[in-house]
């Protein structure tokens, strides 16, 4: 696995730089705060990116596998790669009886 990028907690605005041109420029970017998801946001972009992928994965499933796993979502993501790969193989749907058997649950 690999590891995330946590990008620092605060504004160009917010750095002391002295340098006049650097801080202008730095200044003139965009900046976004973007919040950490909640459970239940967790869960549905679990169950929207395996919508993506043409896997069925219901409600029970997709909360089975977010409360049993790391809940990093980069973490979940490689975690439905690894079921859809197995699901695929097996010619099984993505259910909990098969989550459990893949992931030794």
């Amino acid at each position: 696995m690999h590891d995330s990028y946590s990008p620092p907690n605060f504004s160009p605005q917010e750095l002391s730089i002295t340098l006049k041109d650097l801080r202008s420029r730095l200044q003139s970017i965009p900046v976004f705060k973007v919040e950490t998801m909640s459970d239940k946001q967790s869960i549905e972009a679990l169950k929207f990116r395996a919508e993506q992928r043409g896997m069925e994965l219901n409600d029970a499933t997709a909360e089975f596998i977010y409360r049993r796993s790391n809940r990093s979502i980069d973490q979940l993501m490689e975690l439905l790669n690894k079921l859809d790969q197995v699901s695929l193989v097996k010619k099984r749907r993505l259910t909990i009886p098969l989550v459990k058997e893949t992931m030794n649950w």
